[in-house]
């Protein structure tokens, strides 16, 4: 059942790793948390004695428990629930998982509905990323949003696919539209979609761009 969206994590319980002591936390925002690459650590900086460590190459959920189930709770999900999706990309290193989950907090977006996932990039990496209804979502909970439309090339390449395409996001307090044009031929990739589908493809990165121009904070 979906509960109410929250931005911050009350009376969580960390258990510690000698399994004996236990620290409540309250009102801990994991917009506060920073995360750095070098030490797979995670830091609390309105606490400053928690840090909650990653080996490096392990996978031990229990360094997430907090981050889980703040964003599960930020959203209405079982904790339970986002572990066990979590655990589906054994891959992800742990900052990688940590940036969803910030994501997951900061913008209300539900991995379950597709709104925000793990991509696996050019070079083997991985990032989160918001996917087009992650922005979608977004855009259209923002009161001040008015509406999108798009426009494309009159010039065609040889698959048929308009050179580049534009969107225009408008907001009731901007005085002017946030536009973005994509080129075909700068971001097209090579999988599947791109191959069936190019230019609702090309639609889609448009349309994400300008999404996340319009409504980042």
């Amino acid at each position: 059942m979906m509960g109410k969206r929250s931005n911050t994590l009350k009376d969580i319980v960390i258990h510690n790793s000698n399994g004996k002591n236990e620290t409540n936390i309250s009102e801990i925002n994991l917009e506060n948390i920073n995360v750095e690459d070098n030490t797979h650590s995670l830091h609390l900086k309105n606490n400053k004695d928690l840090d909650l460590y990653a080996s490096e190459g392990t996978k031990d959920v229990l360094n997430l428990v907090m981050p889980i189930q703040a964003a599960a709770q930020a959203i209405g999900l079982d904790p339970e629930d986002l572990r066990i999706w979590l655990s589906f990309y054994p891959m992800v290193s742990t900052p990688v998982q940590l940036s969803l989950l910030r994501l997951m907090v900061h913008y209300r977006i539900d991995p379950f509905l597709g709104e925000v996932t793990f991509s696996q990039y050019d070079n083997a990496s991985w990032g989160a990323m918001i996917t087009i209804s992650g922005w979608a979502s977004i855009s259209n909970r923002c009161s001040a949003y008015s509406g999108v439309s798009f426009s494309q090339a009159p010039e065609e390449n040889a698959e048929g696919v308009p050179l580049w395409m534009e969107c225009a996001i408008y907001r009731a307090d901007r005085t002017v539209p946030i536009k973005v044009r994509e080129y075909f031929s700068e971001v097209k990739q090579s999988n599947d979609l791109w191959g069936k589908m190019p230019k609702r493809m090309l639609r889609h990165r448009v349309f994400q761009q300008c999404a996340k121009l319009a409504f980042s904070n």
